[in-house]
């Protein structure tokens, strides 16, 4: 390795340094999908990525909730920015806040519509419940499961 040019060397380093890195990318993208996303969240404050733009989409869209006929206070909407519902939340900002429920709403005996999530930090599902006033589904409890 003593005969080879010091330019040689360095380019032999430098495309081994790229592969170490594409490697290194493909392993997390591939098997800490969930990870790689937070880790987006946290930094793509731009929209760079499919992830930053998909926040910062979703984040307009909390905002323009105060165009609403019956605007949703800033102290909410910074509530369902940061991924948190409250009682008295319609359908769409619970859209917002959590994503979808992981199973397609039912309706229980009381007429009420049940949405079901799994977080990450609880290994129950959680219950969301709903009753129709106007046009919007408006949360009225949610709850763990303990079994």
């Amino acid at each position: 390795m003593a005969n080879i040019p010091a330019r040689i060397k360095m380019l032999i380093k430098f495309f081994a340094v790229i592969f170490l890195l594409f490697a290194g990318y493909f392993y997390v993208s591939n098997f800490h999908e969930d990870d790689l996303k937070k880790f987006y969240l946290k930094f793509d404050t731009l929209g760079i990525t499919t992830v930053g733009r998909s926040e910062l989409n979703r984040i307009d869209a909390i905002k323009a909730l105060s165009d609403r006929p019956s605007p949703v206070p800033v102290p909410q909407q910074d509530a369902l920015i940061n991924r948190t519902v409250f009682l008295g939340a319609d359908n769409e900002m619970v859209t917002l806040a959590l994503g979808p429920p992981i199973e397609d709403p039912t309706i229980n005996d009381k007429g009420q519509q049940l949405w079901v999530y799994h977080f990450d930090d609880y290994n129950r599902p959680t219950y969301l419940y709903f009753e129709k006033r106007g046009i919007y589904w408006i949360l009225v409890k949610a709850e763990k499961t303990i079994h």
